[in-house]
Formats: C-alpha cells, structure tokens, sequence
C-alpha cells in the first residue's frame, strides 16, 4: 500500500531540518521513503520528532502508539528497533552514546541504508535517489545554473560548508608533538594537525568502520563496470558512534586502525579525495564518515566533472605551494588527479596555471607529482567549485 504523501513530506521536512542540506521532496525522494518503510515506521518516525531521544524513551513511544493503535501489533519493539537501525532511520546524536535522532537524507539515511549487503530494496532506494540526482545535470542550464552559483557563493561567502575535504594521509611515526602538513613523515610519527585523515582515524581509534560506497555501488549495478582507478566497493570509512551503530546493524564491517590506516594510504595513491561527512551537513560538527572519492565513480567529483550542478561546497585546511617549478616536467598528472580544474600546466609558459577559489585542498597535486614541484601547506577556507557547463 502506498504512503500517505503528505505524511512523507512531513518527515522529509523533518530530516532536512536535522542538516544544512536540504533534499526537496521530488517524487524520485519521495519513492525513496516508499521503498523504504511501510506506515507503521512512517508514524513512528514522525512521532519521534527532530529531537534527541535515549533508547529507553523511544520504546516508551513504542509502547504508547502501539496501546493507542497508531501503529499495528504486527512488530515487536526489537523488531522495529532493528529495522529502523538496519535502515539508518536514525543515528546516535553528536557525542552521545545513549540517545538517538533522525537521521538527515543525503548525505545520511540514503547513503547508509544502501551501503549494507546489496539486497534488491537497498538497490532500489539507491535507483531512485539516482533518479533524482540526475536531476542536477538535466537542470544545468543558464539561468537555474546562475541562480545555483550565487547561492552556493553565499553560503562560502558566510563561512559554511557541507563537507570537509582533507589533505594526504601520510604513514605515521609515534610522537607527541604536532607535525606540520609538509613536514615528511615516516612510520613512527603521529599526524595531529587538523584537515589530514589520519588525525580523525587516529581521533576513533576503536571506532573505525567499512562500508560500500553508494557511487561504486551504483556503477556496478548498472553495469559500468568496476571503478577506472580500481577503488573497491567496501571504501567508504565511517567513525565513531555511528561506526558502531553501523557494524552492529550488519551494514559495515569492523575495521582495524591499522588496516584503516593501510586502505587510505593505498586509495590515496590511487587517486582518492578524502572527503569528510559531518553531522548536521556542517563542516564545523564532528566527523560521520571519510568517503574515499575518484573522479571516476564519485557522485560529487564525477558529477561535477559531468556538469550536474555543483555540490563541491567544502571546508579545505590546506593549499598547495610551489617549492620549485624548473623541477616540473610538464606531465599533466596534476591537473589529471585534480577533482576541481584548480590546476593546470600552461605550455605557452611552461609553468602551473592554479586557480586559488577552485582548490579543495585534497593534496593529490602534490601526492601523484614525482618531481616535488608542490608541497602542501596550511591554509583553512571555505571553496565553492563554480558549476561547469554539461558534456
């Protein structure tokens, strides 16, 4: 039986009010929630409200709405308990081992509910929401193109971001002190500096999740093949509570420090961005997931490579400085790796071409240049990437 939709549009208004970013409730989202849930989650859901609840409160709800009649006898409280976390409903709030709230859409339920085994209703919600996102090249004409440029120009222009894009993980050594972002490490350094991955790795030590990654999945559900810079399914990293959450729910498979560590400095090597996810979609709140992104399969990169309207709002911590520039030889692997046109080589005048606004601070300039022509430094800012026009 289908959902009552104006009860779905209630919680999609619910969920967007849990991040800054919004996902309208177009009829592919709407699908989504269809495929997703039946009425008695739906109630449920919309029962619970866009506050922190501990466990023992939400079965109390349970119990209440189950008494009343607003939701069938058909579940136990377990039963749906499991299903709501199975389906990443809900998350454990920010610095919180006891209470829970909704979770937000995308990045949020969507990603996470479709990164466990691939079953064919988590195929299906990933289907739809592509259905949507979609959306975003077929959109991509002059005027909406513009009107999307200047608001995502206001919003860096006020000091926000959606996500956090990190430099180079690089091995580490053991120490207490704090090693520059430039600074050559080796095995036995402790990276502390704020915007590297390993310092969030190393921030959730016992807390590090695997799960697939909802832009690798898609292309290898439809037959695209496997990624191009041969990145596997299982490489998004999610940390902390919801790392927990996720691998008690059978969604992400438990990680080892170590073997985190060893993943990113191989998918690092390969081309990856790693870009962080946060609560409230707020580059400011503690960190939910390192997604380890290509510009091959990536929904962000890809997509913004493709011309879909820009999502590449991010908080950079690091920019990339020229130590000497006879040294470049002119292989263009730079600008190849680079996932925001930020650099290029001039061959007119034999030198880098770097567009400062562009930069996300990933690092991979500098990780795929075997010469040392770059290095990168310290330098936290907001980067809006300007929209390209559709291929």
């Amino acid at each position: 039986m289908a959902l009552d939709k104006k009860k779905v549009k209630r919680l999609i208004g619910m969920m967007n009010q849990m991040t800054a970013v919004e996902i309208p409730p177009m009829g592919p989202i709407i699908r989504c929630f269809e495929l997703g849930m039946d009425e008695d989650i739906l109630n449920y859901l919309l029962r619970v409200g866009t506050t922190g609840h501990t466990k023992q409160n939400l079965e109390e709800l349970y119990q209440t709405m189950r008494a009343t009649g607003e939701i069938s006898t058909k579940r136990t409280w377990d039963e749906l308990w499991d299903e709501i976390m199975i389906m990443s409903f809900m998350v454990p709030c920010e610095r919180s081992n006891d209470t829970y709230e909704l979770a937000s859409i995308f990045p949020g339920w969507i990603e996470l509910c479709t990164s466990g085994p691939r079953t064919e209703k988590r195929v299906a919600i990933m289907e739809s929401f592509m259905d949507f996102w979609k959306l975003l090249k077929t959109l991509n004409v002059g005027p909406i193109r513009k009107k999307f440029d200047k608001e995502g120009l206001e919003i860096k222009a006020a000091g926000a971001s959606r996500m956090g894009s990190l430099t180079s993980i690089t091995p580490a050594r053991r120490s207490k002190k704090a090693i520059a972002v430039d600074e050559p490490l080796t095995s036995e350094q402790t990276v502390l500096p704020k915007g590297t991955a390993f310092e969030i790795l190393d921030r959730n030590k016992d807390k590090i999740a695997v799960m697939n990654c909802i832009c690798r999945n898609h292309k290898e559900v439809n037959g695209d093949g496997n990624c191009d810079v041969d990145i596997p399914l299982q490489s998004c990293m999610p940390v902390g509570n919801i790392a927990t959450q996720l691998i008690n729910s059978g969604v992400a498979d438990a990680i080892s420090y170590e073997d985190a560590v060893e993943l990113m400095k191989e998918f690092e090597r390969k081309g990856c961005i790693h870009t962080t996810f946060h609560y409230a979609g707020n580059a400011d709140h503690d960190e939910l997931c390192i997604c380890n992104c290509c510009k091959d399969c990536c929904l962000l990169y890809g997509g913004y490579q493709e011309g879909y309207l820009s999502k590449v709002q991010v908080k950079a911590y690091n920019v990339p400085e020229i130590v000497d520039m006879d040294a470049c030889t002119g292989c263009g692997k730079c600008s190849e790796f680079c996932p925001a046109d930020a650099i290029s080589y001039n061959k007119a005048t034999k030198k880098l071409d770097f567009t400062f606004d562009q930069c996300v601070g990933c690092g991979q300039c500098v990780v795929q240049c075997a010469f040392g022509v770059q290095r990168m430094v310290p330098n936290e800012r907001h980067v809006y990437a300007m929209t390209k026009k559709k291929r």
